[in-house]
């Protein structure tokens, strides 16, 4: 047994992949919310970056001559 398998589990054998699927009435609303969450907050985080990096590199800006 590899690391792997412990952090992320065996292979299913082919026999059990199955009972494991996710059906088109059950995977729409389970992971299109992915994007509806990514959507609501990305703009959100990218201003967390952005504003404090804006802000300092006002410094940085020389008059020109």
């Amino acid at each position: 047994m590899g690391w792997s398998d412990w952090i992320l589990g065996r292979q299913l054998a082919s026999n059990e992949e199955e009972g494991q699927r996710v059906g088109v009435l059950a995977g729409i609303p389970t992971l299109g919310l992915d994007a509806l969450s990514s959507s609501a907050y990305g703009p959100e985080a990218a201003m967390t970056i952005l504003l404090p990096l804006g802000a300092a590199g006002i410094v940085s800006l020389q008059p020109l001559s």
